[in-house]
């Protein structure tokens, strides 16, 4: 068994009024579990489901760290903000003490990186993801 792993779609309006759509994600936390069930797991979900769109922005947690098989199946051509682009200390889990980045944010090829960071909102096991993103292709 490796848990219930859940999936939000939201679609939101950039500035312009142009549609951005989110997967947010919570993998089960199953260290047990090889990475490679919990991947064939999500594109079996994925495959069900079938979103409306290809996501601009996936978000959540994955209880993976970066480089994941999961990260790979979920991500659909999204990626991380590039390293000049992120500031701070990107580890997210277990607060206060983060040494682990097991939450992720990934954004598709519409959106383009101006920041990323995580802090501590003084609850919760994980630390919080605050990306910036802009959408030069969504203005043309």
């Amino acid at each position: 068994r490796i848990g219930t792993v859940w999936l939000a779609w939201m679609v939101v309006q950039s500035p312009t009024g142009a549609p951005i759509h989110i997967l947010a994600v919570d993998m089960p936390s199953a260290p047990w579990v090889a990475r490679g069930r919990l991947a064939n797991a999500v594109h079996d979900v994925l495959r069900r489901v079938a979103l409306p769109a290809a996501p601009d922005v996936v978000v959540g947690d994955f209880n993976c760290t970066p480089g994941s098989w999961v990260i790979a199946e979920l991500a659909n051509g999204c990626s991380p903000a590039p390293p000049w682009r992120a500031s701070g200390w990107l580890c997210t889990f277990e607060r206060p003490w983060a040494l682990l980045r097991i939450d992720q944010m990934l954004a598709g090829g519409r959106l383009a990186w101006r920041g990323y960071r995580t802090f501590d909102l003084g609850f919760s096991e994980h630390r919080a993801q605050q990306g910036v993103l802009t959408s030069p292709r969504l203005e043309k």
